[in-house]
């Protein structure tokens, strides 16, 4: 008798897991309605629980819209996650937050982007996800150059990428950091982003500059000029930080030409990658060197004419066996001095430096 009650019970037991099993699968299923999935809609790409039942999602011309069709009070939060980490307020730096907030049944995105989105209903958080929207980026500069014949020259240009091209490079796996094993000129990609954009810096130099006797020196300045002028510095956001945390978030983070053209901000290693990949773009022979806390920029030239004589700065060239090219070396952050010049300090340190790493351009 006492078998009998115990094969029952354990009957019963079995009978209960099983129901309950049931009853746990049955649930996961009916909530697999508003779980995490992807939907895309032209150049709109919604993931998470924005994508799923009660979010109607349409991009049209460039515009991406997420409605809510299912009624309340919905108010959206968005943070901009291809925005620096962080922002200044009040003065001082924060990490960046859901600092977009917008009210209404519908979000509209215009611009290309992509964010963290959370969706309240009635002040309650209902969905997650992320939303990215694709298009054309288009950014404008203008600057002035001192050339070496001592004019003025005013420049203006539009560069154009793809927000999926600068994705490619932002969510790449890469090593963002100097490595014994690597050369450290892999960040300076040429692609045909950055050649077009060599393309468009140019004719804006051929207009400028009439008539256009092309010299190879002056080009080279120019485009040294540029990464010079238009690239901000970024702040140091508090004691202890580096110059790469305002915009990535890290201690260090070696940035691709499209990320720092992207941010529009870039420390010495960023705008080195910057202007040796515009150089060889242009057909030059360019390197890159890593020196202790800095690093330089150089540009291969048959021919170089000094174009001053400062007694603060040193003319700074030399011969790259392995390639046989002479090369000029450049200071690409914020000031103003032409190909071949460095201060005397960075001068000494790329005199006895043996790791340059010359571009590699694909044929």
């Amino acid at each position: 008798m006492s078998d009998l009650r115990t094969e029952q019970a354990a009957r019963l037991v079995l009978i209960i897991a099983v129901v309950s099993t049931v009853t746990v699968l049955s649930f996961s299923f009916v909530m697999s309605d508003d779980g995490p999935g992807i939907e895309t809609r032209g150049d709109l790409t919604v993931s998470g629980s924005m994508a799923s039942d009660g979010i109607v999602i349409d991009e049209y011309g460039g515009v991406g819209t997420l409605t809510y069709t299912r009624g309340g009070d919905i108010e959206w939060r968005l943070k901009d996650l291809q925005g620096t980490a962080y922002v200044k307020v009040d003065g001082g730096y924060q990490p960046r937050g859901f600092d977009d907030v917008r009210e209404g049944s519908t979000l509209t995105l215009s611009e290309p982007g992509r964010y963290e989105v959370r969706m309240y209903i009635d002040g309650n958080l209902a969905r997650t996800g992320t939303v990215t929207l694709d298009g054309t980026v288009r950014n404008t500069y203008e600057w002035t150059q001192t050339a070496s014949d001592g004019r003025d020259h005013t420049y203006s240009v539009s560069l154009e990428y793809s927000f999926s091209d600068y994705l490619s490079y932002a969510d790449s796996d890469a090593v963002r950091h100097q490595d014994p094993g690597l050369e450290d000129s892999r960040f300076a990609v040429v692609d045909p982003t950055v050649e077009a954009m060599e393309s468009v810096l140019r004719s804006e130099y051929e207009r400028v500059r009439q008539p256009v006797q092309y010299d190879t020196q002056a080009y080279a300045d120019y485009l040294l000029s540029f990464v010079q002028s238009c690239i901000e510095y970024p702040d140091l956001i508090g004691e202890g930080t580096h110059s790469d945390t305002l915009v990535y978030g890290e201690s260090e983070y070696w940035a691709y030409p499209l990320e720092t053209i992207h941010f529009g901000m870039g420390d010495c290693e960023d705008t080195s990658f910057l202007s040796a990949a515009l150089f060889a773009s242009a057909g030059y022979g360019a390197a890159v060197l890593a020196l202790e806390g800095h690093m330089v920029s150089a540009v291969a030239l048959d021919m170089f004419t000094p174009p001053f004589d400062d007694p603060d700065l040193r003319l700074t060239v030399k011969h790259h066996i392995a390639t046989g090219m002479n090369l000029y070396f450049c200071e690409t952050t914020d000031v103003h001095w032409p190909v071949g010049y460095l201060d005397q300090e960075t001068h000494a340190e790329v005199v006895v430096a043996d790791r340059v790493s010359p571009v590699a351009v694909s044929s």
